[in-house]
């Protein structure tokens, strides 16, 4: 199959192929110029490839990698739970004999370890909205392809999808902009009411403060806000665009506690997370899901969870109240 390929990229989830250089292959001949591995086509020694054996695998194929297919790796904890034959080759044998408890240590080791190798190629899972499209196409039997449109808090996609027909052919995966930017915006083109029809909740999402590693010395929410106050007009923090979540917080956040940041916003969570890395912004208020991986390998700095209670992942961090 010579160019045939809809968009410039292909997720490795879509194909067949259970090693990276025949799905790589694949991409190559369908005129893919980059691709979205599924972390089982990653595995190999004790867990993963290395960083550098997957990069090379890339490079000598002219290809860029655009980020790992998201929902594997939750398709590995519901195969070892559920006993899914498909699943055998990428779970331990011995998987069905274990306890939930030890299954469930199992699982959660997998995914880290995931994100570890995600932070090590600088890189991310791809986006939950592709694992949603999965799995609706294999339950409809249709396939859905996802359009990522970033850009005004989420204004432009919205009405993106608001021109179309109300056929139920095109969905829209959105989180807090249609609460927020009516309020915020003196005009949004659309209208969240009568134009859209909620379809179902996908999934909450644990917020976390997170800085940069480049300043030395902040341990703790105290610190930053010292720090903060110590160098008026010269401390930036990230969010994805005006009126984001991101946005929204460090702006509460700075009401409450008087700490002294300016706002830079980005494209999107992946380029505020770079940005964060290479210490150009200080801190952000993010989603897990956009920090832990660098956070996990020691290039990312969190100081608190947001929310009553600890997250169990960093059972370490601090909730914002306990951070005083």
């Amino acid at each position: 199959m010579a160019n045939a390929c809809y968009h410039p990229s292909i997720e490795g989830a879509q194909h067949g192929a259970k090693n990276l250089g025949d799905f790589l292959d694949y991409a190559k001949r369908a005129g893919a110029t980059g691709a979205q591995p599924s972390n089982y086509m990653l595995q190999g020694g004790k867990l993963f490839r290395s960083a550098k054996d997957i990069r090379d695998a890339f490079d000598s194929r002219g290809m860029t990698l655009d980020g790992i297919s998201s929902h594997c790796p939750f398709w590995v904890h519901t195969s070892a739970w559920t006993g899914t034959k498909s699943g055998h080759p990428f779970i331990p044998p011995d998987a069905q004999s274990m306890t939930p408890e030890k299954l469930e240590k199992w699982a959660e080791n997998y995914i880290l370890k995931l994100l570890d190798l995600a932070a090590e190629l600088d890189d991310e899972l791809a986006a939950l909205n592709r694992t949603l499209a999965h799995e609706i196409s294999a339950r409809l039997g249709q396939v859905f392809f996802v359009e990522n449109i970033p850009g005004a808090g989420g204004n432009i996609a919205s009405a993106n999808v608001a021109k179309t027909a109300p056929d139920g052919y095109t969905l829209l995966y959105q989180n807090s902009s249609f609460v927020v930017n009516p309020s915020l915006y003196k005009r949004v083109p659309y209208d969240p009411v009568r134009q859209f029809q909620p379809v179902i909740l996908v999934a909450w999402a644990v917020s976390l403060l997170a800085i940069s590693t480049s300043e030395e010395g902040v341990n703790s929410v105290k610190d930053l806000i010292a720090l903060s106050k110590s160098r008026p007009g010269r401390l930036n923090y990230a969010s994805p665009g005006y009126g984001t979540p991101q946005h929204l917080r460090m702006e509460i956040f700075k009401h409450l506690t008087g700490a002294d940041f300016t706002h830079v916003p980005y494209k999107t969570p992946a380029d505020m997370v770079r940005a964060m890395v290479t210490g150009e912004v200080t801190a952000t208020f993010s989603s897990a899901n956009d920090v832990i991986a660098q956070a996990r390998i020691g290039k990312l700095k969190l100081l608190a969870v947001l929310g009553q209670q600890r997250w169990p992942m960093v059972p370490e961090v601090p909730t914002m109240a306990e951070a005083g």
